[in-house]
């Protein structure tokens, strides 16, 4: 912690030159993500470029005095030994398109959030909090949201019907506005959350937002000493004017959000439970190599006569990666969980946020993917943030 003043101006500023390019690389993946979109050109180019500045972080270990590496706690390494895991099965079989820059682009996608993890976790453990980072945070929110409206501008042109998935950016991206700001920036990004949910027409998306609110709000009645009159009325207002604000957009003719719930025992979730019917028969059919090592990269997709990935987490990582891939991400998983459940019974202040970060994060890992999107990123930017902050907070207590 004892940094010379310009050493330690020059670390914080290469940190922030590697948030920048963290979110250059996840802006870029945004319009891949999304059918009927063209990526933007240079986009493998940019993202090679951002890796490399986030792996030039290593050198401050050299370059600036009293800058350690820290151990990271185990939940930061399971996710670590995890990602370095895929590389193996995916090395092992062959990649759709199957050319050195389809291969090189996916390794990309998953050494990139292993740097983002260690580089955030050092960083506030050698230098601090900051202040700043909750206007990044906040920065970065907007940056997706532009994205997605450009994304959307782009698919309404060409009369493609709307239901975006790269609105989650902004889902993922608020427990660390809740993490940070106060109660007004708060509840200004929760509206623009539910707006963005909204016109992308993404029920899931929707449903996982108002269980983290629900979480949200449970774990601070619990945590708190003293509830306040205020507070209860204020959340009431909070949560009608949300509600009205989905109807509103859920039903005019641009979305049909509102009409797609109440088609919900129809359609089965779009299908999933067929899905992961199919999913659990590939698993189980597998030889017993595939079965342990995995089957590469996309290969649910890929294997599938149905033509569609897992909708699940855990089913793909199981397929794709083997039951080494799905136990490392397991161990990942039940270490957050218990982070979380410690958080509360302490009742820390951050518990609140974090009972809404894990509850997003699960339910979409049930219904969706996570951990094999570019949006992993900034899951576990989340998670190294809260890491540190977790052990800076209990330094102080000891001291």
């Amino acid at each position: 912690m004892k940094l010379l003043l310009r050493y330690a101006t020059l670390s914080t500023a290469y940190y922030v030159c590697c948030l920048l390019a963290l979110t250059l690389y996840t802006y870029l993946s945004m319009r891949g993500m999304e059918h009927e979109v063209d990526p933007i050109r240079g986009t493998r180019t940019l993202s090679a470029l951002c890796l490399l500045v986030c792996m030039g972080s290593a050198a401050k270990l050299y370059w600036v005095p009293g800058y350690k590496f820290y151990r990271p706690p185990n939940i930061i390494i399971f996710y670590i030994l995890y990602l370095v895991w895929v590389m193996a099965p995916t090395l092992l079989h062959d990649i759709e398109g199957d050319t050195l820059s389809d291969t090189v682009f996916v390794l990309i996608g998953m050494v990139m959030p292993v740097c983002t993890v260690l580089i955030t976790y050092n960083y506030i453990m050698n230098h601090g909090e900051n202040r700043w980072l909750r206007w990044f945070f906040c920065g970065m929110f907007i940056v997706y949201t532009i994205g997605f409206f450009h994304i959307l501008t782009d698919l309404k042109s060409i009369g493609y019907v709307i239901q975006m998935i790269v609105s989650y950016f902004t889902l993922y991206t608020l427990p660390l506005i809740m993490l940070t700001s106060g109660k007004k920036t708060r509840i200004l990004f929760i509206i623009l959350t539910v707006i963005v949910l909204t016109v992308s027409v993404k029920r899931g998306g929707l449903v996982a937002m108002a269980l983290g609110l629900a979480a949200f709000g449970a774990t601070y009645l619990f945590s708190t000493r003293r509830v306040k009159a205020g507070a209860v009325v204020g959340s009431v207002i909070a949560f009608a004017l949300f509600a009205v604000l989905f109807v509103f957009l859920g039903t005019l003719q641009e979305s049909n959000v509102v009409q797609r719930f109440q088609d919900v025992e129809n359609d089965e979730g779009s299908g999933r439970k067929t899905v992961w019917t199919r999913t659990a028969q590939m698993i189980a059919h597998s030889d017993a190599v595939s079965l342990v090592v995995g089957h590469g990269y996309d290969k649910v997709q890929q294997d599938s006569p149905l033509g569609l990935s897992a909708h699940n987490d855990f089913l793909e990582v199981a397929y794709d990666y083997g039951l080494v891939g799905l136990a490392l991400y397991l161990c990942a998983g039940i270490l957050l969980l218990r982070l979380v459940w410690l958080a509360i019974v302490r009742k820390s202040p951050d518990a609140p946020a974090l009972a809404m970060f894990f509850t997003v994060y699960f339910s979409l890992s049930m219904i969706s993917h996570i951990i094999i999107y570019p949006w992993a990123n900034v899951i576990l930017l989340t998670v190294s943030y809260i890491c540190a902050r977790e052990k800076l907070a209990c330094k102080e207590q000891t001291e």
